[in-house]
């Protein structure tokens, strides 16, 4: 009898953690619907964006930069980015989409991108290449967020970028050396 109770309890608690748990199955169940490359490209972007927090930097003038934040990947955003992926990588070099994943959650962080050489196609430049990664994401999100406005409900929230940090002059530097000696 106790170990019947025993073996009850462990089922129970391993349905709570199935319907708590990762939602593998159904990645694994999209990407099998997807054509082969679309579907590895799908793999690879719940891998690199899952536990990120996307952020969308707009401008150039660092005075007038505006952000937004994509608070979570939905499947359904990797599913229609994971097209431009296909477009841009080439089948076997996909891994290259971690650093781009890196990169777009950063805060503090380059106005360019630079992919790699070897992870891009033949006709696609690495710079460029990376910006279309970037305006697909967006361009994903936005549209779920459109299509979806229940599920989309603060998926997409402004971003207080960091203040830049400000330049020490070298008058203010001398100053500061003389009053930490005094």
């Amino acid at each position: 009898m106790s170990d019947m109770k025993t073996w009850i309890g462990l089922g129970g608690v391993m349905l709570l953690l199935a319907g708590c748990g990762s939602n593998e199955g159904e990645v694994k169940a999209m990407a099998a619907a997807m054509p082969k490359p679309q579907g590895e490209a799908f793999t690879t972007c719940v891998k690199d964006l899952k536990r990120r927090q996307p952020i969308f930097i707009e401008g150039k003038n660092p005075a007038q930069l505006k952000a937004t934040q994509l608070t979570e990947v939905p499947l359904d955003v990797c599913a229609c980015h994971s097209l431009t992926m296909v477009k841009i990588f080439k089948p076997e070099k996909l891994a290259g989409h971690a650093r781009f994943a890196s990169y777009i959650a950063k805060s503090r962080r380059n106005p360019e991108l630079k992919m790699g050489k070897n992870d891009m196609k033949a006709n696609v430049d690495p710079v460029k290449g990376a910006a279309r990664l970037a305006e697909s994401l967006k361009t994903c999100a936005t549209d779920f967020v459109s299509k979806n406005a229940e599920l989309g409900k603060g998926l997409i929230v402004p971003f207080e970028l960091p203040k830049p940090k400000e330049k020490k002059k070298e008058g203010d530097a001398a100053a500061e050396q003389q009053a930490s000696k005094s």
